[in-house]
């Protein structure tokens, strides 16, 4: 970088002012909103770009994935839904993020009523997935979120 020198996800600016880079005169320091490059797929860091070992060609399901994401979720950095929706052939995998569903989304309030959907989540109702009956093309849903995340994730199903 021509400008200073880079620390963390940030850049230390130096505006050639002979002070503390912002031309302020303070003495402080002050951070640049400039960050890393990113992949333009995955949005991680192109160091940490895991786009490479994705499968290919990407898996066919005959079903759909629907990821119910915590907001908190959205915002580190792993992008693990993202994975899998980049991992699955066609558009077999939505994620929507938020804390209560369906909300105002008729497809996903569809989606969460249809018969042949089912939660991914343990407790003492749960059905190993070689005990669903019915026709192929269910979909899954996963909670996206830490344990706690996903506890206060509410699901009208």
């Amino acid at each position: 970088m021509e400008d200073g020198f880079a620390l963390g996800d940030f850049d230390v600016c130096d505006s050639g002012d002979g002070g503390d880079g912002d031309g302020d005169g303070d003495g402080h320091l002050d951070w640049c909103t400039r960050r890393r490059p990113s992949c333009p797929s995955c949005e991680r860091p192109r160091i940490a770009c895991w786009c490479p070992f994705l499968p290919s060609p990407k898996v066919r399901i005959d079903g759909r994935v629907l990821i119910l994401q915590h907001p908190g979720e959205a915002k580190r950095g792993v992008r693990t839904a993202l994975m899998a929706a980049r991992g699955i052939h066609g558009d077999r995998c939505r994620i929507v993020v938020g804390r209560k569903f369906p909300g105002e989304d008729q497809e996903l309030r569809r989606a969460l009523e249809d018969p042949d959907t089912h939660l991914l989540y343990p407790g003492e109702d749960s059905k190993e997935l070689t005990e669903l009956q019915g026709p192929r093309g269910r979909t899954l849903v996963v909670l996206d979120g830490t344990w706690d995340e996903a506890k206060c994730v509410e699901v009208q199903h």
